[in-house]
């Protein structure tokens, strides 16, 4: 045995304490340089997006209502789940940190807590501790999904790499990455609720159960399939009393969690994430393939239970047999079980890990004492060598950027210094990055999993697609309140090269900034504001199919930039209010180019007015008024938030309740014990 290997064996034996730091010692000893990088030369990550949401709430924690930077303006909720971004801004706070080095050290960070999470679950639920630091070393530097899928190995560029600092380094997956290691710390907490049902604990297992969906939506649906998996694995010792529990802090942490993902946010993330990257929509065959695997995890539930298989096993086999039904299906066969599924595919691994590890324990109790000490050596030894490997890999993505130079950040700090508050549109990576540095709102936005207003996909994807149609594209931005536009050439810095015909606008618009094959040309437009008063016969009564389809908006258009129409004043007082002075006749109405959303809530002149949306998706005010008019918007989240609200401030006040019970019920015992000796 080397002296390493023999080394770290010893420090395995000094306790869980040991166990730990030899976990984070190897994950630190690959991932130690992201911790202190700033910004990465990985200018195509959706990171981009993340750092500008935790710039937001570092600069504006009190206005988390309404986002009015992306989509024309959506429900804060629906930008993306907080957790991380939470943290970020809190650590860019405490450190006086940019926040994009905060999101950095927070990413590495839950990069080295994920094999320590699934150590203590393991350890806790299975009670075999060899096997746990196994597998949480395995896990640290084996990515089982890069032997079964070519598509990832060739990603990486090798089969042997870390494939969870990969994804977080490269493609940004920051939540992703969190939510794994806040996994098993759900299911852990949830075990020890059902141990012992006392308030602590349901609320320690609530909290923890919440923060999976409120950190990413994948992390969510693989918390789903773990819970199922353990409380299948646990159901003979449970039994009904005990399910009923699980419902119960089930229920408990959806309302701590309802502000942040209310029914319209997971209506919306249901609906767009079939279509926004690549299109999966929901089939039959769906429900076909979703019932046939549960038909085989129950199988062999049944299978692992009459073969006496401890609860940990049959448990960690349903999560991987699952979770690698959805990743290969996607990945083998083209079959998509859900969204995206070959995201699963870090899921899968952390299943496979635990399930070859400890299926393993039979033949491993087999064994001479001697032979277990050997092998627990070669395998650290390996651990070792692939950790090594592993620090060799992350040399080449970890890779500092001069953020100055990219042409993200200079079209960002360009636009905010002399279009302030425009609304802009924008592609690719520059898209991503603008709010990272730039307060100015566009049409497009992060994540189009929260989008509520259809008609903007289709503007999004239309404008840089089509060909040739250079002033129709013009009029699709002055419906949309565009003041500005950039557009990247096919010799673009720009990580992405979106534009079929970027030469469009030449001629047609004015540019305004220039570097290389990157323009931002101004779009005029007669009032540059988002609100305009307009004939009710030029509101748009239907939506459009495409931006081909130019009739819904044709009246429209020439009502905007009628230079006799009278021009309406459109101020934000805050993200979630705003104030609009026109003169209007009685025949008019009030267009409004923000999103529509049941949130708002509209006043002229101290009176309740009606909001309406019309085809674009934009809202529509009635002011009920002629002449001077001073309409006031407010968003207020609509009846769904105050129900919310309600609900976390009702399980709130039951918990409180059982809290102060249990404290009578204890002193009550404690008198009890001490009068009767």
């Amino acid at each position: 045995m080397n002296r390493p290997a023999r080394t770290l064996i010893l420090a395995a034996k000094a306790g869980p304490v040991a166990d730990v730091l030899l976990i984070v010692a190897v994950n630190l000893a690959v991932c130690w340089r992201l911790l202190i990088t700033e910004y990465l030369d990985q200018m195509g990550s959706i990171e981009a997006a993340y750092i500008g949401l935790s710039r937001w709430i570092l600069t504006r924690p009190g206005e988390l209502d309404w986002f009015p930077l992306w989509f024309g303006g959506i429900p804060f909720q629906n930008t993306y789940p907080p957790v991380l971004h939470f943290l970020v801004s809190a650590a860019a706070a405490l450190f006086s940190v940019s926040p994009a080095r905060a999101h950095h050290l927070a990413g590495g960070l839950a990069y080295m807590l994920g094999p320590v999470t699934l150590y203590w679950m393991a350890r806790a639920l299975s009670g075999d501790r060899i096997r746990s630091l196994i597998a949480a070393l395995a896990y640290s530097v084996v990515a089982p999904s890069a032997l079964l899928v070519p598509a990832v190995a060739q990603d990486m560029g090798t089969a042997f790499g870390p494939r969870r600092l990969h994804v977080l380094v490269v493609y940004g997956e920051g939540p992703h990455v969190l939510s794994l290691a806040l996994l098993p710390l759900g299911i852990l907490a949830l075990h020890c609720a059902l141990e012992r049902f006392r308030p602590s604990r349901v609320l320690a297992a609530a909290v923890a159960l919440a923060l999976v969906p409120l950190t990413n939506w994948l992390g969510a649906f693989a918390l789903a399939v773990a819970a199922a998996a353990y409380l299948a694995a646990q159901a003979g010792r449970l039994g009904l009393p005990g399910l009923l529990r699980a419902a119960a802090i089930a229920a408990l942490a959806y309302s701590l969690a309802a502000p942040w993902i209310p029914p319209s946010t997971l209506s919306a993330i249901r609906r767009n994430a079939q279509f926004t990257v690549g299109h999966y929509p929901m089939t039959a065959w769906q429900a076909l393939g979703g019932g046939l695997l549960l038909l085989v995890a129950a199988a062999i539930w049944v299978a692992l239970r009459k073969r006496g298989a401890p609860p940990f096993l049959i448990f960690t086999a349903l999560f991987a047999i699952v979770m690698g039904a959805v990743t290969l299906a996607g990945h083998w066969f083209g079959k998509h079980l859900m969204p995206q599924p070959e995201r699963y595919h870090l899921e899968m691994d952390m299943g496979l890990v635990l399930l070859a590890v400890f299926a393993a324990g039979a033949a491993w109790r087999r064994l001479p004492g001697r032979t277990r000490r050997t092998l627990s050596a070669v395998a650290v030894a390996g651990t070792l060598v692939l950790a090594g490997y592993g620090v060799h890999e992350a040399r080449k993505w970890i890779r500092p950027a001069e953020i100055a130079d990219k042409v993200e950040y200079q079209v960002a700090r360009w636009l905010e210094e002399n279009l302030p508050g425009r609304r802009v549109f924008a592609t690719g990576s520059i898209k991503f990055w603008l709010n990272a540095f730039a307060d100015n709102p566009q049409l497009g936005g992060g994540f189009d999993q929260g989008i509520t207003n259809p008609v903007i996909p289709k503007v999004t994807f239309g404008i840089p697609f089509t060909q040739g149609d250079g002033e129709r594209c013009v009029r699709w931005l002055r419906a949309c309140g565009i003041d500005a536009i950039v557009v990247s050439g096919p010799a673009t810095a720009d990580a992405y090269r979106d534009y079929r015909d970027a030469g469009k606008f030449e001629g047609v618009l004015r540019p305004l900034w220039r570097r290389g094959d990157d323009v931002i040309y101004e779009v005029p437009r007669r009032n540059p504001a988002l609100a305009h008063v307009i004939p009710r016969r030029a509101l748009v009564g239907r939506a459009p199919v495409n931006i081909e389809d130019e009739d819904p908006i044709r009246d429209y258009h020439a009502a905007i930039e009628n230079p006799a129409s009278p021009v309406a004043r459109f101020a934000w007082r805050e993200t979630g209010a705003a104030a609009i002075e026109a003169v209007v006749a009685p025949d008019e109405v009030i267009s409004v180019q923000v999103s529509y959303h049941r949130g708002w809530r509209a006043s002229v002149n101290g009176r309740p007015a009606r909001l309406a949306a019309d085809g674009l998706g934009w809202m529509v005010v009635e002011p009920g008024c002629a002449g001077p008019c001073r309409v006031e918007l407010v968003y207020d989240g609509g009846l769904e938030m105050t129900l919310a609200r309600l609900a976390r401030a009702l399980a709130l006040a039951v918990l409180a309740a059982w809290f102060a019970a249990d404290l009578l019920r204890r002193g009550w015992t404690a008198r009890g014990r001490s009068g009767v000796s």
